[in-house]
């Protein structure tokens, strides 16, 4: 994957220091601030309506929900009202991925973490919260739980849509043959 940002690069007073992951819309960089905080940023590409709506969204949703179990707080953000004056951002503690801390594990730990990610799950949609967008890359580590992240194609209450009707949503791979159906 070719990536939009650079180690080196100055967002707010975050400047990134090791490429984490990425996806169709945004990018999640390590980053350290001048008080030497070492954090975690996810970053838009391009910055558009509809992807910037999306990134909106997500931080409604993650902020309206800190207090579910499971969940990767957001510690600060940017949404700045003119998007082509800044980058929008925002920051959340370093997690680990899934894969790297269940690689060898016994299968009892990883149906652990699958379990975790259920009640996660559940809260979630007891709030009628859908994630859209489950899977490995966005399982993570922290704070002694399994965890998810990337809330980018989040469902909620009100939500106002901006995918089109029948619109193919998330990674092409990990999609479900219902979501290509009408």
């Amino acid at each position: 994957m070719q990536r939009f940002y650079r180690k080196g690069k100055k967002i707010g007073d975050w400047t990134l220091t090791s490429f984490k992951g990425g996806g169709g819309n945004g990018e999640v960089w390590a980053c350290v601030n001048s008080a030497k905080d070492e954090k975690a940023i996810k970053l838009l590409k391009r910055i558009k309506p509809k992807s910037y709506n999306r990134f909106v969204d997500e931080t409604t949703v993650l902020e309206q929900n800190s207090d579910v179990v499971g969940i990767i707080p957001i510690e600060e953000k940017h949404l700045p009202k003119k998007t082509n004056e800044s980058t929008p951002y925002f920051i959340m503690p370093l997690a680990e991925p899934s894969e790297n801390k269940l690689k060898g594990k016994p299968i009892e730990e990883k149906i652990d973490a699958i379990i975790q990610v259920a009640e996660t799950l559940q809260e979630l949609h007891k709030r009628k919260i859908y994630h859209r967008d489950i899977k490995p890359a966005n399982i993570l580590y922290y704070n002694s739980k399994f965890s998810l992240a990337d809330f980018g194609l989040v469902d909620y209450p009100n939500k106002k849509e901006v995918s089109l009707k029948n619109e193919e949503l998330g990674a092409e791979w990990t999609m479900a043959p219902e979501m290509r159906r009408e």
